[in-house]
C-alpha cells in the first residue's frame, strides 16, 4: 500500500471518528425526514447533497490544502521529499489520504440520496457529478497550496473555499433541476452533444488534469529534472477545446478553422501567462542561471529550469504575429493592432511583476503591481476619457490608439522603459545575493 496513504489511514480513522460520522449524518437527516412530513423523498435527498457539499467540498478542499502545510509545521516536509517516495504515490497519497475521512462520510451522503431521489434514472451520472466535483475541489486546493510552497508563502485555507466554486458549478445544476439540463444539448466543433453528459466528461478531463499537475509540481519539489512536455499539452488541449464553441459548423472552410484556433490561442496563452506568473515563483538568479545555460548550450538543462509562463510567453509570439499582419483592413491608418500591443503590454507588465519581486523584500511585489494595473488599465484611462483627453488616455493605454505605428510605438516605449528598469535592478540584486 502506498506509505503516504496509510499513514492517512491510520491518522485520520478511529474508533469514535468512524462511529461519530454516522451518527451525525443520522441525526441531521432524520431531522430533515421528520420535516418532510416523514417521506422518504426529495427534502432528504436535498439535505444529503448539501451535507455532501459541506463535508467533501468545503471540508475536503481546506483539508486537501492544509496536507501540505501541516508537513511544515510538523517539521516533516524535509523528510518526506528526501525519501524513497515517487512522486506519483505521493500526489495521490496527499491528494486522496488527507480527504480519507471526508470520503467517508460523503459517501454515506451519496448513498442517502441515490436510495431517496425522485429521479433514480440519472444516479449513474450523478454520481459523476458528485464523485468529480468533490476530487476537483480538493485537487485545486492542493495545487494552489503547492504553487504557495514554492513562493514560500502560508497558504490562506479560506482561499479554498474560493476554490470550491469552481466544482458548485458543475453540481448546482444537477442539485436544482436535473431534469431539463439533461434535456439540453449544445453544439461543439458543429455536433450536438447531450450537455449533462458533455458536462461530465469534462469534469473528468479537469480532474485528470489537475492531478497531473498536482504530480508535476511535486516532481519538481522532489528535484526531479522534467521538460515542460505537460504544460505544452495542456495548453494544447484548452486550444482544442475552446475553439469548439467558436466553430458552429464544421464545414466551413479551412482558414476559418485555423483563424479561430490561432485567435483562441491567442487569449489562452496571454491569460496563462498572467495567471503562471502572479502564482508562481519569480526568483532573480533564474534568469542568470538560464543565462549560463544558453552560454554552454545546454539546452535540455535551459528548458528543464525554464519556468512554464516564460515558456507560454514565447509559444504566443507566433499567433500574435500571424494575427497582426493577417488583420483585415482597408488602409494601415485604420488598423487596431490589439495583437502586438496587447502582446507588448504583456510584456510590460510582466517586467513590472519582475520589477516588485526583485526587491529586497518582495512580499508586495502581486499587490503593487495589482494596483499598477488597475490604475493604467482603468482609473487613468476613465478619467482622461471622461475629460474628452482621448489622445493622453491613447498614451497611457494605447489600445485607443487609431494608428498602428504609434500604437506599436507607444507599447514599444513603454515596454522598454520598464525592461531597463528592470535590467538595472536585476543587476544589483544578482551582485547582492553573489557576494553574500
Amino acid at each position: 500500500m502506498n506509505p503516504e496513504f496509510q499513514r492517512h489511514l491510520y491518522l485520520e480513522f478511529s474508533i469514535s471518528r468512524l462511529i461519530g460520522m454516522p451518527v451525525f449524518l443520522l441525526v441531521i437527516l432524520s431531522s430533515s425526514y421528520l420535516l418532510d412530513d416523514l417521506r422518504f423523498e426529495k427534502g432528504v435527498s436535498y439535505s444529503a447533497l448539501g451535507l455532501y457539499t459541506l463535508i467533501v467540498l468545503f471540508w475536503g478542499a481546506k483539508q486537501a490544502a492544509n496536507s501540505i502545510f501541516d508537513e511544515l509545521q510538523n517539521n516533516t516536509w524535509d523528510i518526506q521529499k528526501t525519501s524513497a517516495i515517487s512522486a506519483w504515490s505521493l500526489a495521490w497519497g496527499k491528494l486522496l489520504g488527507s480527504t480519507l475521512y471526508n470520503w467517508y462520510g460523503g459517501f454515506f451522503c451519496l448513498l442517502v440520496y441515490t436510495l431517496a431521489t425522485p429521479e433514480p434514472e440519472y444516479i449513474a451520472l450523478n454520481w459523476v457529478y458528485f464523485l468529480g466535483g468533490g476530487l476537483l475541489a480538493q485537487g485545486f486546493s492542493l495545487l494552489v497550496s503547492l504553487f504557495s510552497l514554492r513562493r514560500r508563502q502560508s497558504f490562506n485555507t479560506g482561499f479554498s473555499y474560493l476554490l470550491v466554486l469552481v466544482a458548485l458549478m458543475f453540481i448546482v445544476p444537477v442539485m436544482l433541476n436535473s431534469h431539463d439540463i439533461y434535456q439540453k444539448t449544445l453544439v461543439w466543433y458543429g455536433e450536438s452533444y447531450n450537455l449533462a453528459h458533455f458536462i461530465g466528461f469534462s469534469l473528468i478531463i479537469a480532474c485528470i488534469w489537475t492531478i497531473t499537475g498536482i504530480y508535476r509540481l511535486l516532481s519538481e519539489e522532489l528535484s526531479v529534472r522534467t521538460l515542460p512536455w505537460v504544460w505544452l499539452s495542456f495548453i494544447g488541449f484548452l486550444i482544442f477545446y475552446l475553439t469548439g464553441f467558436f466553430i458552429g459548423d464544421v464545414e466551413e472552410p479551412e482558414f476559418t478553422l485555423f483563424m479561430t484556433s490561432i485567435m483562441v490561442c491567442f487569449g489562452v496563452c496571454i491569460i496563462a501567462s498572467y495567471l503562471l506568473l502572479f502564482i508562481d515563483e519569480n526568483n532573480p538568479m533564474l534568469p542568470r542561471k538560464l543565462w549560463i545555460y544558453s552560454q554552454q548550450a545546454q539546452w535540455i538543462r535551459m528548458f528543464q529550469e525554464m519556468p512554464c509562463w516564460m515558456v507560454t510567453v514565447i509559444l504566443v509570439l507566433p499567433s500574435t504575429l500571424f494575427l497582426t499582419l493577417t488583420y483585415p483592413v482597408e488602409a494601415i491608418e485604420e488598423i487596431y493592432p490589439y495583437p502586438l500591443v496587447i502582446y507588448l503590454l504583456m510584456l510590460r507588465d510582466i517586467g513590472v511583476l519582475l520589477f516588485f519581486s526583485y526587491a529586497v523584500n518582495p512580499k508586495r511585489a502581486m499587490g503593487l503591481t495589482l494596483l499598477y494595473m488597475i490604475c493604467l488599465y482603468g482609473l487613468l484611462p476613465a478619467i482622461f476619457l471622461s475629460t474628452n483627453a482621448e489622445i493622453i488616455a491613447g498614451f497611457i493605454l494605447p489600445v485607443f490608439n487609431e494608428n498602428l505605428l504609434l500604437a506599436i510605438s507607444i507599447s514599444m516605449l513603454q515596454t522598454g522603459v520598464i525592461g531597463f528598469l528592470l535590467f538595472q535592478r536585476w543587476q544589483k540584486r544578482v551582485m547582492a545575493i553573489s557576494y553574500n
